[in-house]
């Protein structure tokens, strides 16, 4: 059986479902292919052990980056490093699932990857045009569990649910609208779920129960709704599954706009501001909730089926 080291391994942030679905799906993946995962790497400090490191991945036969939202504007680049020198060490190193956006200085770590794949077509595109040799179009690996979330038995009975964002402006925006809407507000962070129960000024809308804060952890919790208004990129990718209309924000790269671009949905689901958003759900006709239905549905099962592909081609 082959041995892999795992690199950025997510689930050091407690409580998110898409990262804890990624890393399952990795390990799965690679089981799929004979091969264990034999170190998982949370270790994101700058100041990591050069030697202690090399140590760890000496009995991998190859070690694999997870990218995610990771790698933009120069940032993550600990993990490159660590990449680089797994490289070093003659071992097969592959980038996986990640996004690619601004990487100036970074993009000189592509060389080290004997295979990358980008999780959404603009990041693919900057990656190609930064110089990365071996890249593939590969969705993000939450679409491996589309066959646990498409047997769900979806049975809306509310109209709306809002989901926050990584940007604090946009999720203050978000709070907004949910207590005029009178409708259920969720993090994907569990940590940022506890810090927003805990702020004063939204007490006495959560006692009057105007105002709901829930954690985002399973996919059955949105079942109920008919539409999702989102800021987050794993809770676009539940609802793709699920394939229950989202009207989403952009996020902090363009993560989220390059997924719906690649579903042939970014024109009529994707908004600069929170209150754009608002408007097109108010405004949706029965037509366009049924593109999505198609949509949706068709880019999920693609990406199931070109995930197991290309885990099946990478070693």
């Amino acid at each position: 059986m082959l041995k892999a080291a795992l690199l950025n391994d997510t689930t050091r942030d407690k409580g998110h479902w898409g990262c804890l679905h990624v890393i399952q799906n990795i390990t799965s993946l690679c089981l799929n292919k004979n091969c264990k995962i034999c170190l998982y790497d949370k270790n994101g400090s700058e100041n990591f052990d050069k030697t202690e490191f090399c140590n760890q991945i000496s009995a991998a036969d190859i070690v694999i980056l997870n990218g995610e939202g990771t790698l933009h504007d120069d940032a993550g680049e600990v993990w490159l490093q660590k990449a680089l020198l797994a490289k070093e060490l003659k071992k097969k190193v592959f980038l996986v699932n990640a996004v690619w956006q601004n990487n100036p200085a970074n993009k000189r770590y592509l060389s080290v990857f004997d295979v990358c794949s980008f999780r959404e077509t603009f990041s693919f595109q900057e990656a190609v045009k930064d110089g990365c040799k071996n890249a593939f179009n590969i969705p993000d690996l939450s679409f491996y569990s589309l066959p646990e979330l498409k047997n769900l038995d979806y049975h809306p009975h509310k109209n709306l649910a809002i989901i926050d964002s990584v940007k604090k402006d946009i999720t203050s925006e978000l709070i907004k609208i949910a207590k005029k809407q009178n409708c259920d507000l969720f993090f994907m962070y569990h940590k940022h779920w506890q810090k927003q129960k805990r702020n004063w000024r939204y007490f006495p809308a959560l006692l009057m129960h105007h105002l709901h804060f829930l954690h985002l952890d399973n996919a059955e919790q949105l079942l109920p709704y008919k539409s999702l208004i989102s800021g987050r990129f794993h809770a676009c990718c539940m609802s793709l599954m699920l394939k229950i209309p989202t009207f989403a924000i952009e996020s902090n790269t363009w993560k989220i706009k390059s997924m719906f671009y690649d579903a042939h949905l970014d024109s009529d689901f994707v908004f600069e501001t929170p209150l754009q958003a608002l408007q097109a759900y108010c405004c949706a006709s029965e037509t366009l909730l049924n593109q999505w239905q198609k949509n949706s549905s068709d880019f999920a099962e693609k990406a199931y089926q070109d995930i197991g592909s290309f885990w099946n081609s990478l070693f």
